[in-house]
């Protein structure tokens, strides 16, 4: 129900915030002398006439524009906050496993807050400073042209990017004592396995081309399906400590086979190499199998 309810209300988010940008495009087209803002460009010029900038900057413009980079980087770190707090306060009741997508998710409101922290934001505070920050953007004469473009870009650029936000946080996976949850991109619902449900756990360590260590597989299977519980999007060398903690939780159920692909001498000599004390200690751990007897 709370996917539901959070995937409705973000496509209303998606198609308001749509209508109102395209809205907002259309008055600067209808009405391009309200957005010329003569005075304020003055007050600009006279700045620019009496401020000298620094290198490596290439212009005034340029050197007042780092304050848009600044409000950039803060607008994507409440957001991650936002979504981190969805997921883990509204979504997660226990341990998340983390499949990246939420860091997708992250780094397109990045792309999104460019045109928001470096243009929108400028171009609604109406000081000298802020004018001559926006006048470099984009290769256009006219504050109004500034304007039209910026809200072209965001529209296209926010039509794009919000899905995948929206898309990447409703995709997670988290565990407890009782078992594994999920939830994919479109799922409305999500998907709980009960321990006692996965039939066989596979544990192996999948090669490159050349032979090398490439990622640590821990696989359930149930249902007929398969899943990958350790990281599958990163690059994770080794087991996660949240493997390691449903290993245990597995174990002590009893239910499910466990079937081991033994390590080779590259396995092995990566291991005592490349892994500190703590990972080398859950790898054997797992790799030993179950300890229920």
């Amino acid at each position: 129900m709370k996917n539901t309810v959070f995937l409705v209300v973000s496509a209303v988010v998606y198609i308001s915030a749509i209508v109102l940008i395209a809205l907002k495009i259309r008055d600067i087209v209808k009405y391009p002398d309200k957005y010329k803002h003569e005075e304020l460009v003055a007050q600009g010029d006279k700045l620019v006439a009496t401020k000298k900038y620094h290198i490596p900057f290439k212009s005034l413009s340029h050197q007042y524009g780092t304050v848009g980079l600044l409000f950039t980087l803060i607008l994507t770190a409440i957001e991650a906050l936002v979504l981190y707090g969805l997921q883990r306060w509204i979504f997660v009741n226990g341990s998340v496993i983390m499949f990246g997508t939420s860091v997708i998710g992250v780094i397109c409101l990045f792309f999104l807050n460019i045109f928001i922290g470096m243009n929108v934001i400028p171009l609604a505070i109406k000081k000298p400073f802020f004018e001559v920050s926006t006048r470099d953007l984009f290769n256009v004469t006219g504050r109004n042209e500034t304007y039209k473009r910026t809200y072209i870009l965001l529209l296209i650029t926010f039509i794009i990017v919000f899905p995948f936000t929206i898309l990447g946080t409703n995709n997670y996976a988290y565990y407890n004592e009782n078992g594994i949850t999920y939830s994919k991109f479109f799922q409305l619902n999500e998907t709980s396995i009960d321990y006692n449900d996965i039939e066989t756990v596979k544990v192996n360590i999948h090669h490159d081309n050349s032979g090398n260590v490439d990622v640590f597989e821990y696989i359930i299977i149930y249902d007929g399906k398969e899943v990958n519980l350790n990281n599958p999007n990163t690059s994770v060398k080794g087991f996660t400590e949240e493997v390691f903690e449903i290993h245990k939780y597995i174990e002590s159920k009893g239910s499910s086979a466990i079937e081991i692909t033994p390590l080779n001498t590259v396995d092995c000599e990566y291991i005592a190499d490349k892994l500190n004390d703590r990972q080398r200690q859950i790898v054997n751990y797992i790799f030993e199998g179950f300890h229920n007897g």
